[in-house]
């Protein structure tokens, strides 16, 4: 068992002091650019390249992408079951949804041992003086592998500390969720498509 399925299946409740050394590098989110060609460019330097939107894999990833607002605890009372039902049509709209003026969507992947990885880039752009940058990456133990091992009890998901760097005239937020897979499918009786989801946003005053 790999050191993040040991530290994600030890886990009761969530935690906002877990220690994290996380070895994935979300540094091209973290770039002011309102043009997205230059975060996808940094992304397939290290492998990501577009995705088949139409393979099922894709839509899974992109459904549990969706669901680290409900292990936050924004639920609307709904159990997670239904919250992951809504999150599969939302999955839908999101791969047919097209580039506007404003606003630009990419969606990468890239292959692992057992399946792929997925990124969705967006990049908005309402005004010339502002811009944002909403990344978010479903991946696997290999990619995130490196936590500190904490001492904890079963849970199916466990919200990590996680530092955003510091960038001029902006506002950045990073958000890392590790999933208990094993406990995730036996709830659901589905698999679960990623070890992972980390979450970046980035708002920023352009140089214009």
């Amino acid at each position: 068992m790999t050191r993040l399925r040991q530290f994600a299946f030890g886990c009761a409740v969530l935690l906002s002091g877990a220690t994290n050394a996380l070895a994935f590098d979300t540094s091209a989110c973290f770039t002011p650019t309102t043009k997205i060609s230059d975060i996808t460019s940094a992304l397939e330097a290290n492998g990501w390249h577009p995705a088949d939107r139409a393979d099922p894999q894709v839509a899974d990833h992109i459904t549990w992408m969706g669901m680290p607002q409900y292990f936050a605890g924004d639920s609307g009372g709904q159990p997670l079951e239904a919250v992951l039902d809504m999150k599969r049509m939302s999955a839908t709209g999101i791969l047919r949804k097209k580039d506007l003026e404003t606003a630009k969507t990419r969606i990468l992947s890239r292959k692992t041992d057992n399946g792929i990885e997925l990124a969705k880039v967006t990049v908005v752009s309402l005004t010339k003086q502002h811009g944002s940058i909403h990344c978010a990456f479903s991946l696997s133990a290999k990619s995130v592998d490196g936590w500190s091992d904490v001492a904890l009890n079963t849970a199916q998901f466990t919200r990590l500390s996680s530092t955003a760097p510091s960038v001029p005239n902006a506002q950045a937020s990073k958000d890392v969720v590790a999933l208990n897979r094993t406990a995730l499918s036996a709830k659901l009786g589905t698999p679960i498509p990623s070890d992972a989801i980390i979450e970046t946003y980035l708002s920023f005053l352009t140089k214009e």
